[in-house]
């Protein structure tokens, strides 16, 4: 991830906006991944956006998400690029679930929810 990680809900809310942005011009087979892989965790209770987990919760699933995908990409990325493949769904669909958690921006019964993202920095 180029540039300094996001320390308030607003600098998220970009970077996972900018990650959906990205989605329009992904083939249709990544599209139907991220969307199979969303529905994996919602069925597995493990979605990033369900309501009891904290930003703190959500930030340690993306991070090490992400953090396969370091690993994945080092020694192992030439003898396993599907598996940095799925890794790298997983990142997408992790994203795609804490930016659903954060609500629709234009949404007005959204407009007074509040702060959740406490940096620890």
């Amino acid at each position: 991830m180029p540039g300094p990680l996001p320390t308030d809900r607003e600098q998220l809310r970009h970077l996972l906006l900018n990650l959906l942005a990205a989605l329009d011009t992904a083939p249709p087979s990544v599209l139907k991944a991220v969307a199979a892989e969303r529905q994996r965790d919602l069925r597995g209770g493990c979605a990033p956006d369900a309501p009891s987990l904290t930003a703190a919760d959500r930030l340690a699933m993306l991070v090490t998400a992400v953090g396969k995908v370091a690993h994945e990409n080092g020694v192992e990325a030439s003898d396993f690029p599907d598996k940095l493949r799925d890794t790298l769904i997983r990142v997408v669909a992790i994203g795609l679930g804490w930016l659903d958690h954060l609500g629709d921006p234009l949404d007005p019964d959204e407009a007074d929810e509040p702060d959740e993202f406490d940096s620890p920095f």
